[in-house]
């Protein structure tokens, strides 16, 4: 109920265009980025989550049919979020085949190695993993991007691995 008001509020008083709601989260945050979709689809066009897959109980409960852009950044060595998933929280591989099958897809993600490189202010080093990208929905964003690293397994750029 606080999220639907939230977006009633910023269409009412900041002339939002209500089709054009996204949101972002992070961590916990990005956990309740699918708490959104699955729970107002009907009002957010996409969302966007890091370092967060979705909670199994959410995954039960998820009963909308409404499409929605999504868009998943994790790390393969988060251990809060683990990206196969824990007692929690459910598989990487199950969240996207899950958004793919609401999103009207018939196809399995395509997984491609790209190299590029990320250095945190210790000098620490990243390189991009893994892009899984879906295609055939009936979205436009529908896509992963896996980043090997230690913690949280994500090291964006001005980022330490203690960050």
């Amino acid at each position: 109920a606080t999220f639907a008001a939230m977006i009633d509020h910023v269409v009412a008083e900041y002339s939002a265009n209500p089709d054009r709601i996204y949101a972002c989260g992070f961590s916990l945050g990005g956990n309740l980025m699918w708490d959104l979709a699955c729970y107002l689809g009907n009002r957010v066009a996409a969302v966007a989550s890091v370092a967060a897959s979705m909670w199994e109980w959410t995954l039960k409960s998820c009963s909308t049919t409404d499409l929605t852009g999504i868009l998943s950044i994790h790390g393969t060595n988060d251990t809060y979020n683990p990206y196969n998933g824990n007692q929690y929280s459910i598989p990487i591989s199950r969240l996207n085949a899950h958004w793919a099958t609401i999103n009207g897809s018939e196809n399995s993600p395509e997984n491609s190695q790209f190299s590029g490189e990320s250095r945190g202010r210790s000098g620490d080093r990243a390189k991009v993993a893994i892009r899984s990208n879906i295609t055939g929905c009936r979205t436009d964003l529908m896509s992963g991007l896996l980043f090997p690293g230690r913690s949280s397994g994500i090291l964006f750029p001005g980022m330490t691995a203690q960050d």
